[in-house]
């Protein structure tokens, strides 16, 4: 059976309580979310994708006048913690605009621990929750028996250290190795 995940890009209130009334099954930006907003995704289980690792790209190259992105991501460290109170899920995903960003995604792992995720939070929004969302849950997003053998290996505790998911040494995919550095 195919599973058919309708997600928006949307960023305004006006473009995220239109999605939402749509019915959509995830937001992703959402950079001008609100509580009332939220409060609806968590009533209709709509998923949150903040895609936000691109936000902290564009503060740190832009002028000092230039505020937008940065009030962009004070306001994601405010409802960042209140979707998590309220029950929102929140997935991990990026906003892979250029060539340089593709195989960087562990960079929006890291994004989402600075903006109020524990560690295992934004791992569970890149594994378990990203799956859940695709409704791939029963293939992938998590290490159990009958699931594919699609893991990673870090050198390190990510739980201490969430960047050495951007150095990864080992990949399996399907029970195959595809990479194994020594």
């Amino acid at each position: 059976m195919t599973t058919i995940v309708c997600g928006t890009h949307a960023i305004t209130v006006e473009g995220i309580g239109n999605a939402i009334a749509g019915g959509v099954d995830s937001i992703e930006h959402g950079h001008e979310m609100t509580m009332d907003l939220l409060k609806s995704m968590a009533s209709r289980g709509i998923a949150w994708v903040p895609t936000s690792q691109v936000l902290f790209d564009w503060a740190a190259e832009a002028p000092t006048n230039a505020e937008t992105p940065k009030a962009q991501l004070d306001g994601l460290r405010k409802t960042i913690p209140a979707a998590r109170r309220l029950g929102v899920r929140i997935a991990c995903g990026s906003d892979a605009s250029g060539v340089g960003d593709h195989g960087a995604n562990a960079r929006e792992i890291t994004a989402l621990t600075r903006l109020g995720l524990t560690s295992l939070e934004a791992i569970r929004a890149a594994t378990t929750e990203g799956a859940a969302l695709l409704g791939l849950e029963k293939q992938v997003g998590s290490l159990d028996v009958g699931k594919k053998a699609d893991i990673i290996a870090v050198s390190g505790d990510p739980l201490n250290e969430i960047a050495v998911l951007g150095r990864v040494p080992f990949v399996m995919k399907d029970g195959k190795v595809f990479r194994h550095d020594p």
